[in-house]
């Protein structure tokens, strides 16, 4: 979520630029809100593209900041494998 957040904020204020920009140079609303709607559609594959983060990272990340944080990871987790 901390990088989605950022490049969503980047963009939130690009967006509204581009658009106002296109607007004033072709007199129409159209074309800019046609780039913002590909840049979104980029952005939602790249969500679909994106895997699920290791809990094997998670917790060792947890650890190295409180050993507290790791277990809470630990017992709480909801995507447990059967396996684990």
């Amino acid at each position: 979520m901390g990088w989605s957040s950022t490049v969503m904020m980047l963009f939130m204020v690009a967006g509204s630029l581009v658009v106002g920009t296109l607007r004033d140079a072709t007199g129409d609303f159209m074309l800019g809100f046609t780039v913002v709607g590909i840049g979104a559609a980029t952005g939602l594959l790249w969500v679909m593209l994106a895997s699920r983060p290791r809990l094997s990272q998670v917790v060792a990340a947890a650890r190295k900041l409180s050993p507290l944080s790791a277990e809470l990871i630990a017992v709480s987790r909801p995507n447990r494998s059967g396996g684990d």
